[in-house]
């Protein structure tokens, strides 16, 4: 019996990263060439090898190198098109046989498509992932600016990260979500660290809307999201909870400050492939659930008396420190509650107020925490007798305030 086999013979897709980026941008064919005749203008510099003069004497594209440029930038187009497919499941992209691409570049094109707009995440941030937000989606295209196609592809791709972590922690709760990200969905660990950051805040019901903390940008919130999850979530077993160079960020000169921020950001980062799961450790929740019950007065007693040894005792009073002490006990009353974290931040945001009345240097504030981590914990209740449960208690007194502090001295100087 006669067997017929068709054979189709190719070159390697070589891969316009320019146009893929524009493509992923969601910029029209037409506003791509443009863009790409005028980088090629830079690159050769010289007008000669790229214009014409037309009749009037006004210097032109060449029509005929315009029409090649039109014709590639379709193709190219085209193939994106129908290879969205596999970056949509990049656990299939390296399996894949319809086009033979390079491991480094297809990797980039997924890192390149999972790609986010820091002002878009922003805007999600309170909302839901769900299809009257992305009904939505028009309204945030004219107001960012930002192409709808773009817009979607971003949405899009969060509400599947957001369905595929849903589905391996409910399945394992030793799962951990960047580390996940970054090997099932194949994007490099910042990006993987940036999508479990905002999924955290959206899935937090987090909200912006008030007055106090208009001023966060998505870098403050990534930066916060990560800060949070390491302090306050689940480590593994073999993890220690590290206690970061806070001092680092705590100065009060611009660009020293911004550099210690990328440090100790870097640092959380790393730590974040330790944190299982995307909720607050529920050992975290058991041993601050009675925060309120401390003795205020006993409380405050003592941190004046460890503060005094850091501090002048003037600088101390001049702080409303049982105001600042109701709140900072308030937020973490509440961490067992979801409702709670729709004011996190604007809490976070007051309590740096207390200390921005007094007028506290970025680096006193700083030594103020570090004070209280070490000095002040849940063991003032009654209810703790045990040493064992004293110890345990104070080390998630500690990570629960340097959660806050963390935060709090990446954006003092911008409080007013």
């Amino acid at each position: 019996m006669e067997q017929i086999c068709d054979v189709f013979v190719s070159d390697p897709m070589i891969i316009d990263q320019i146009l893929f980026q524009y493509w992923v941008e969601g910029k029209e064919i037409e506003v791509a060439v443009e863009m790409k005749l005028k980088e090629i203008q830079q690159i050769v510099n010289d007008d000669s090898l790229i214009l014409a003069r037309d009749a009037s004497g006004l210097k032109q594209y060449d029509p005929i190198l315009r029409k090649l440029f039109v014709q590639d930038t379709q193709d190219q187009y085209r193939f994106f098109d129908s290879f969205e497919h596999f970056m949509c499941r990049p656990e299939y992209l390296n399996e894949q046989i319809s086009a033979q691409i390079s491991v480094s570049v297809r990797h980039h094109m997924n890192a390149v498509y999972y790609s986010l707009d820091d002002d878009f995440c922003r805007e999600l941030v309170g909302r839901k992932l769900n299809d009257k937000t992305r009904t939505m989606l028009d309204d945030l295209s004219a107001e960012l600016e930002i192409p709808l196609k773009s817009i979607r592809r971003q949405f899009d791709n969060l509400r599947r990260l957001a369905t595929f972590l849903g589905g391996v922690v409910s399945n394992s709760s030793n799962a951990c979500a960047v580390c996940e990200i970054n090997q099932t969905m194949l994007l490099p660990w910042d990006l993987a660290a940036k999508y479990t950051a905002f999924l955290f805040l959206i899935n937090s019901r987090v909200l912006l809307s008030k007055r106090k903390s208009a001023f966060l940008t998505a870098e403050d919130l990534e930066f916060h999201s990560i800060a949070l999850q390491v302090t306050w979530g689940r480590g593994t077993p073999s993890s220690s909870h590290k206690i970061f160079n806070t001092s680092l960020m705590a100065t009060d000169q611009p660009r020293k400050h911004e550099e210690g921020v990328a440090a100790v950001f870097k640092d959380l980062q790393v730590q974040l492939g330790t944190v299982l799961g995307m909720e607050v450790d529920r050992g975290l929740h058991a041993a601050i659930k009675d925060v309120k019950s401390i003795n205020e007065r006993k409380v405050l007693d003592k941190l004046d008396e460890a503060l005094k040894q850091h501090l002048a005792l003037s600088r101390v009073q001049t702080l409303r420190r049982k105001n600042f002490l109701k709140s900072f006990l308030q937020i973490g009353a509440g961490l067992s509650q979801s409702k709670e974290y729709r004011d996190l931040f604007e809490e976070i945001v007051k309590i740096g107020e207390y200390f921005t009345e007094a007028e506290f240097t970025i680096a006193e504030v700083d030594v103020f925490f570090n004070v209280l981590s070490g000095n002040i914990n849940p063991s003032f209740t009654n209810v703790i007798k045990e040493e064992s449960e004293k110890a345990e208690c104070a080390e998630f007194w500690a990570r629960y305030v340097t959660g806050i502090q963390l935060c709090l001295l990446k954006i003092y100087l911008r409080i007013n």
